[in-house]
């Protein structure tokens, strides 16, 4: 009889997989120092992309230091699959751009910029002001090119009766008359006498120190959202670059600039503008550098005009003519400072190469940490802080750590106080850290189901009868017990070809038997990546959900499975309500309950063609680590039951692992004599092997 089974949603990518090798992972201390990547953009003299990029080709230089160049990559070109993932944040500024003819072509542009990204390339939208602490990074170009066409503009930079831009009132409110003198020749009337000619240039100034105050206050709410956004990058590992569309924001100091720009400099991220106009300096051209152009020419990356019918062109040869180097900085430079990086080519005929100015290594374990320049306004609110990204089409969700230099909260004194939309929005990214941790791992499971003649559910675990039994005590007979069968299996969880996420269960060993042919089956079928090797893989994780008491199929006792519903792209599809605080292991809690109200539902009722919504329970700490899991199942699932599962920390992982899952169920349907019976079961998980993913990222 066939009773549920789970859609699994698309979770974390992983490198282009180049081999697979099963290994131990080695603890963290006793690995070697591992090299930093730098990424460089270099073209010919005619614009493009330079091909064959060799070590010997490079120079890096940091703090005008010599630093030995290890390796060269050159990223995905558009035609080119296979490469390590790179992120792409397309940030439409909707305050500053236009809205209407103009503000709709930039964002056609830069949607088929992104549509010709490589196929492992991924891309997130976010609007500025921020509408919710959550961007998504997706695969899917054409729901990629509907979100950003959905962030139109709102502004376009002009006020009142004179045609002005953002960076043309800031100019004429400081005093600059050659902005006024070329702005005044555009707005005023070139005929008529010399009074009716002053009194425009008069009130152009008044409009234009009116306009730049309005500015003002828009660009600290801007640069506030920009350095969230660039913060909450800071641990998103990989390539990452952010695009910001705009009609152009005048900082309101210098020190704004820098602070960012020093934000972006220590989370790796390249900074591109797209600005409205035909100019970067501003509608009117007049001179003067936005807030996104200084970015970008401060971490390396393109500003360009919208107006400018090369400007998409130039855009995409950039993200084309990417390279990765790998340097080998000494010790004394991983101290968690910025230091200035120049990168300089050796080749025949011109180059031009853009790289950041200033760049920063982690340091050493142990080491103090250095304060980074401040925020770029002291009341902004806290940076969401992704960790692995994404994950297309899953939506990476996160809240800010400590800033640099900031002590953390002690343990357990914040949960009870973060709001909850924060803490669900930390939970979605630790999902997305557990799954790009568990991107390929196996474990071992040892799994006892009682078959029970007890009508009532259990307040707790039967631990005593639950208990692991040797082989000579497995025929020791319980009254209370109707049958018992203990399993050990290996559950291999893995992320597919295709990018979804799965677990599969092959059972090794039934009531001390030994079942021949199945060892370490599960990763050479995943290794092998065919179709039929998957079909395979489907149909071994069939036949091991027959070992399952009752008479009832079942496949969704999977200890990750109350995971998918803090999935950030899940999340949407839950009432969540906050709770009391509880200790689970060495964490404080709060307790977050959520009922499925989506349809259709994750889970579904194969035998009777139903949805079945999820209810049940979450336990997070403060930094949103999920540290147990609750479902809660109703009879629309052929029976009533739970499945409960708690978490540990593991010493070779920075995610926690699953170590136990309890469940009960009660089938509706029962024996038609005796009395009522229902399942218990109890699962220990441990013996982690974790598949080490080498790439291409060494390129000879």
């Amino acid at each position: 009889m066939r009773g549920s089974t789970l859609s699994w949603p698309l979770l974390v990518p992983v490198l282009a997989l180049i081999t697979l090798q099963a290994a131990e992972r080695a603890p963290q201390d006793a690995r070697p120092p591992q090299p930093e990547i730098v990424a460089v953009r270099v073209v010919d003299a005619a614009g493009q992309p330079l091909p064959d990029l060799a070590p010997a080709d490079v120079q890096v230089l940091i703090d005008r230091q010599t630093v030995p160049v290890l390796d060269t990559r050159r990223l995905a070109a558009p035609a080119e699959a296979g490469a390590p993932v790179r992120r792409v944040v397309v940030a439409v500024n909707r305050a500053s751009l236009p809205g209407g003819g103009s503000g709709r072509a930039l964002l056609e542009g830069t949607a088929t910029v992104l549509e010709r990204l490589g196929p492992a390339d991924l891309v997130a939208v976010w609007a500025i002001p921020a509408e919710g602490q959550q961007f998504a990074f997706a695969g899917d170009r054409a729901a990629t090119r509907a979100a950003l066409l959905a962030a139109t503009g709102r502004g376009g930079g002009v006020s009142g009766r004179y045609q002005l831009s953002a960076v043309e009132a800031a100019s004429i409110a400081r005093g600059t008359g050659a902005t006024l003198d070329a702005v005044a020749e555009r707005e005023c009337p070139t005929q008529g006498n010399r009074e009716d000619q002053m009194r425009c240039r008069d009130d152009l100034r008044r409009e234009a120190v009116a306009q730049a105050e309005q500015s003002r206050l828009e660009a600290q709410a801007t640069a506030r959202d920009v350095s969230m956004l660039v913060r909450a990058l800071q641990s998103v590992r990989g390539v990452k670059h952010l695009v910001l569309l705009t009609g152009g924001t005048v900082p309101d100091t210098e020190a704004v600039t820098r602070t960012i720009a020093g934000e972006a400099a220590a989370s790796r991220v390249t900074v591109h503008a797209v600005q409205a106009g035909s100019s970067i300096a501003g509608v009117g051209g007049s001179g003067g550098e936005s807030l996104e152009a200084a970015l970008a020419t401060a971490t390396g990356g393109i500003a360009v005009a919208g107006r400018d019918a090369r400007a998409f062109e130039r855009l995409e040869r950039e993200l084309a003519s990417e390279y990765l180097l790998a340097i080998a900085p000494p010790d004394a430079l991983r101290d968690g400072r910025l230091h200035d990086l120049d990168v300089r080519v050796a080749r025949a005929g011109q180059t031009t190469v853009r790289v950041a100015r200033r760049i920063g290594f982690g340091a050493p374990a142990g080491a103090p940490a250095v304060p980074a320049p401040a925020a770029a306004s002291a009341t902004a609110a806290p940076a969401p802080a992704p960790a692995d990204v994404p994950t297309p089409p899953a939506p990476l969700t996160a809240a800010a750590p400590p800033s640099p230099g900031e002590a953390p909260p002690p343990a357990g004194t914040m949960v009870a106080a973060l709001p909850l939309e924060q803490l669900l929005s930390r939970a979605a990214a630790y999902v997305q850290r557990f799954e790009a941790e568990m991107a390929t791992a196996v474990i071992e499971e040892r799994y006892v189901q009682l078959l029970k003649r007890w009508s009532f559910p259990p307040p707790a675990p039967d631990e005593a009868r639950l208990a692991w039994l040797p082989v000579e005590a497995l025929t020791l007979r319980d009254a209370a017990v109707t049958k018992r069968r203990q399993t050990k299996a290996d559950l291999l969880l893995v992320q597919l070809a295709d990018r979804r996420w799965a677990v599969y269960r092959d059972v090794l060993e039934a009531d001390g038997r030994a079942l021949t042919g199945r060892e370490d089956r599960l990763r050479k079928l995943f290794l092998e990546a065919t179709q039929d090797s998957q079909r395979q893989l489907r149909r071994i994780n069939q036949s091991s959900a027959d070992w399952n008491l009752g008479n009832f199929y079942r496949e969704i006792n999977l200890p990750t499975l109350g995971l998918v519903v803090l999935a950030a792209n899940e999340q949407r599809r839950m009432a969540f309500r906050a709770g009391p605080t509880e200790r689970v292991g060495e964490a404080t809690c709060r307790v977050v309950t959520f009922k499925e109200t989506a349809r259709p539902t994750l889970v579904h009722s194969e035998e009777r063609r139903e949805d079945v919504p999820l209810s049940g329970a979450v336990w997070l700490d403060e930094t949103g680590t999920v540290w147990r899991t609750r479902i809660d199942l109703d009879e629309r699932y052929t029976s009533r039951g739970r499945i409960e599962v708690t978490y540990a920390p593991h010493p070779r992982l920075k995610a926690l692992m699953p170590v136990r899952m309890w469940e009960w169920y009660l089938p509706r349907a029962q024996p038609p004599t005796g009395a009522p019976q229902y399942i218990e079961a109890l699962a220990t998980y441990s013996n982690l092997r974790v598949f080490t993913v080498e790439t291409s990222e060494q390129v000879k």
